[in-house]
């Protein structure tokens, strides 16, 4: 597994965890911020402070916070959700995802 990068090594866990693989399930509980790039840049855009290694415990607090706030943080944005507050790992997809290019 020495090939696998960062984001498969990530969307494996969260999938095997998902999934129940040994009878357990679980998730990441961080983004992971520290050492990615695509959640980093993403973080960067959102909230405009790039994430380092000095940093990254701040961030991650960041999305802790926010995930503890989620009615507040939806009420804020006057979006209309009624589903679970955002996870890390959904926090780590969105904030690489949302920012790909459309086709």
């Amino acid at each position: 597994m020495r090939q696998w990068g960062r984001t498969t090594c990530f969307d494996l866990f969260l999938r095997a965890g998902a999934l129940g693989i040994g009878g357990l399930h679980y998730e990441p509980e961080y983004a992971y911020l520290a050492g990615s790039t695509g959640p980093r840049s993403g973080f960067r855009k959102v909230w405009g402070r790039d994430i380092n290694a000095n940093n990254a415990a701040w961030g991650e607090a960041v999305l802790r916070a926010w995930t503890e706030e989620w009615p507040a943080v939806v009420d804020r944005a006057g979006a209309d959700w009624d589903g679970d507050a955002y996870t890390p790992a959904d926090f780590e997809n969105a904030l690489c995802i949302w920012q790909e290019r459309r086709h």
